[in-house]
């Protein structure tokens, strides 16, 4: 199939898919359908939620490109996204879905006041549009490589996905966005760790040709900057609209519990098949140092049938549009009920979907110009960075909610939750 029919295959697919989105879920009219599924998914649908919107570039192309340069350090990632989900099924997912609120913003400012609810909404929104600038990238390495567009044009074709995909049903398009990314997922990663191993000649071969053994270190890039980001990814997880959000649409407790642990079952093995495809790349094509977001696209393009291939692209892509919606669902649902619906918007006689669906728009677009003066920026450092942002102003308050349970004394703790997100950014100003 020559590169043009690829294209083609590619764009058809997108449509297809897109198209589905928009139909299937074309009855979404309220508020509360849009944001929280009218709190009745399954277990199945909150893990699909979850894996739909946590595991995308980071998990993908940026586990790869990261492997390529640090070996089994990428692994953190998804790792210990794994381990959250696991500590958010054993300690939190009772009192999140107990407390029948939208936001955790809503819950942090139920037990200290509305002006902590709106402080920490803003912080975990930070933290999540930063995440959306790892999708970005992500997404845009695989349309350069497909159409050999620029950054420019790469990066205005993604926005249009992103937001079909976040507008065609908030949170029920998520759960349905993340069950097509699990069986795809695990194709695209499952087949290509088996070729790598194919083409290495096995497992231990692959060890033994690692350019540099300290790569075989889950502390391959420094320790103290591994353990930052082991930290940061746990509280991170546990601080994020979107993650939180799937527990709220749950139909009860006992759901929402078992679709977190199953999200921990499914979350880590993807990383390891990243890790086999990003030192095998390592080994053979040491000449993509130079661009290392390619990585991944590039072995897709070499060593899968152009038809496969573009499949795969297309399903990469949407893994990676996705896991932006879900970022960027979260973001316009923080906004939204925290800040904006009963602030400016309640002057606005339209519907509660699409007050919605203009925020999100314009949470995208802003977004793009974080991608523009930082196009160069390596995909997880953009994800950690923004998993420690959420967790300092989310993950601290949350805590306190669970293990403090006098609301006198809860309240005497506000000065904590109020400089938990300053300590952090001071501390990560300080430690590079």
């Amino acid at each position: 199939m020559r590169g043009g029919n690829m294209q083609v295959l590619f764009v058809l697919l997108l449509v297809v898919f897109s198209g589905f989105l928009l139909f299937s879920h074309r009855n979404i009219k309220s508020e509360s359908q849009f944001t929280i599924a009218g709190r009745g998914l399954s277990s199945g649908g909150v893990s699909f939620v979850i894996i739909g919107t946590l595991v995308g570039g980071a998990s993908t192309i940026g586990t790869v490109q990261l492997a390529y340069t640090f070996g089994l350090a990428a692994w953190i990632f998804t790792l210990f996204s794994g381990v959250a989900c696991l500590v958010l099924g054993l300690f939190f997912s009772k009192l999140l879905r107990s407390s029948e609120v939208v936001t955790v913003s809503e819950l942090i400012g139920l037990k200290f006041g509305k002006r902590i609810q709106k402080y920490s909404s803003i912080f975990g929104s930070v933290g999540m549009y930063i995440h959306i600038v790892a999708q970005f990238l992500a997404a845009m390495s695989i349309v350069e490589t497909v159409f050999g567009f620029g950054g420019i044009s790469s990066m205005l074709v993604v926005f249009v996905l992103i937001f079909v995909f976040v507008a065609s049903g908030g949170i029920v398009s998520s759960s349905s966005v993340g069950k097509i990314k699990v069986y795809l997922l695990y194709g695209l990663m499952v087949m290509g760790a088996a070729i790598a191993l194919f083409k290495q000649h096995g497992l231990f071969s692959l060890i033994n040709a690692v350019p540099d053994m300290n790569m075989l270190s889950l502390f391959s890039y420094g320790k103290a900057k591994a353990l930052k980001d082991m930290f940061s990814m746990v509280i991170g997880v546990l601080s994020t609209q979107t993650y939180l959000q799937a527990i709220f649409s749950a139909k009860d407790i006992k759901t929402a519990r078992k679709g977190a642990f199953l999200s921990a079952a499914l979350i880590p093995p993807i990383g390891l098949f990243g890790i086999i495809i990003g030192i095998y790349m390592r080994i053979h094509y040491p000449e993509l140092a130079q661009n290392t977001t390619q990585v991944f696209p590039y072995f897709i393009k070499m060593y899968f049938n152009p038809i496969i291939a573009a499949i795969f692209m297309a399903g990469l892509t949407i893994i990676i549009v996705g896991t932006a919606s879900g970022l960027t669902l979260g973001v316009t649902t923080n906004l939204y009920v925290d800040i904006l619906k009963d602030g400016i918007l309640a002057k606005f006689r339209v519907s509660e979907v699409f007050k919605l669906k203009t925020i999100a728009f314009v949470v995208l677009a802003s977004s793009m110009l974080i991608v523009v003066l930082g196009l160069d920026s390596k995909i997880l450092d953009w994800s950690y960075m923004s998993m420690g942002i959420r967790g300092s102003a989310v993950f601290v308050p949350l805590l306190l909610i669970m293990l403090v349970k006098d609301e006198d004394y809860l309240k005497k703790l506000s000065p904590v939750v109020w400089l938990s997100p300053l300590v952090y950014l001071l501390l990560a100003v300080l430690m590079g």
